[in-house]
């Protein structure tokens, strides 16, 4: 189960979320396809989910995990693939 409840999430030095107040449930067994032009938050997305982000505010729950706890990175990373295509 990912549970991502009120999520904001900008970028370093940018004035403009990537992410705004986005809230998403996903349940066991269930395939999600996350479509949107360029620049529309996709692989924030993503990276908000595998762990390798975290929200500015709201939480990420991967399993019951929530992904500002580092030391569930490693399990984080294991339920949430995460292919990069470059």
């Amino acid at each position: 189960m990912i549970e991502v409840t009120r999520v904001t999430y900008a970028y370093p030095g940018s004035t403009t979320p990537a992410l705004r107040n986005l809230s998403l449930a996903v349940g066991p067994g269930e395939f999600v396809a996350v479509l949107g032009r360029n620049g529309s938050g996709k692989s924030t997305l993503a990276r908000l989910l595998n762990g390798i982000l975290v929200p500015a505010q709201g939480t990420v729950k991967v399993l019951g995990m929530d992904t500002r706890d580092r030391t569930q990175g490693p399990r984080i990373k294991q339920a949430v693939g995460l292919l990069f295509s470059n």
